[in-house]
């Protein structure tokens, strides 16, 4: 795939954001692919097509295709990625996400050993539990 065709500029109710937009770009071609053919043409497939379609049928009406690839595109000006796994390591563990943290290490606890060696954390002992 080297080109990709957008119908609409939002995900879910609101617009793609510019991290959102060239994650997709990215998607076009991977780099695995790129990179496993010797020829220098697969270089080409850095800049793969990207077309916008304005379509009444498809793109809400209220839609600025034009401010959205002015903002989505541009790469001067930095872009603050909302970070919000919180196993990143810049993520802060607050009382309000401790619980979801606790959860998802012990989950890898059980599902990889070496993870965690808090004990406090729930482990599972059984077969039928490791399997889960």
């Amino acid at each position: 795939m080297e080109r990709l065709f957008l119908f609409e500029i939002k995900k879910g109710l609101r617009k793609l954001t510019p991290s959102q937009f060239k994650n997709l770009i990215g998607r076009v071609n991977r780099f695995s692919e790129i990179f496993s053919d010797d020829s220098i043409s697969s270089i080409q497939k850095l800049n793969p097509e990207v077309h916008i379609v304005g379509s009444d049928e498809y793109m809400s009406p209220n839609s600025n295709i034009r401010n959205f690839i002015r903002e989505a595109s541009y790469v001067r000006h930095d872009i603050k990625d909302k970070v919000e796994n919180i196993l990143l390591s810049d993520v802060l563990i607050t009382d309000d996400n401790r619980k979801e943290y606790e959860m998802l290490i012990s989950r890898l606890k059980n599902l990889e050993s070496g993870i965690n060696s808090d004990e406090s954390l729930p482990s599972v002992h059984t077969k039928l539990g490791l399997l889960v």
